[in-house]
């Protein structure tokens, strides 16, 4: 081979190496974004069967118009999983007309979702990628 099929060969290998580094990392990316993504659609999930638990009367199983009934096994009263595919899902506080939820993935610990409720509306929804979500101790 001569000197330039060899410097031909090299930078061929270079520009796939290159490829293949850069698809492998847009794939990583993509995948902590759907993460986020399903976690954050169960979340606001847990938000709405929240929101219906709260407005039933106490008579029926409900929360008579507050949250607080939650902030101890919430996930459980609302007969939800907290273990959900891509992660764990958790009331972390509950008062009488605040909520929020947050959850964190299991395969990329440093992604995580928040949903704040104030009322019977979501007043704001957080992601990060991270780790500055994460589940209070």
């Amino acid at each position: 081979m001569g000197q330039q099929q060899m410097l031909l060969l090299v930078f061929g290998m270079f520009i796939v190496g290159m490829a293949v580094f850069y698809g492998i990392d847009l794939l990583e990316n993509r995948t902590r974004r759907l993460h986020a993504d399903l976690l954050m659609s169960y979340a606001v999930q847990v938000s709405s069967q929240a929101t219906i638990w709260r407005s039933k009367g106490s008579p029926f199983l409900g929360g008579g118009g507050s949250y607080e009934n939650l902030n101890i096994d919430g996930m459980d009263i609302l007969a939800l999983d907290e273990e959900w595919p891509p992660g764990v899902v958790k009331i972390t506080y509950a008062s009488r007309d605040s909520l929020v939820i947050t959850a964190v993935s299991n395969h990329y610990e440093e992604v995580g979702v928040r949903v704040h409720v104030s009322g019977i509306h979501i007043k704001r929804t957080s992601t990060a990628f991270d780790g500055s979500i994460y589940f209070p101790q």
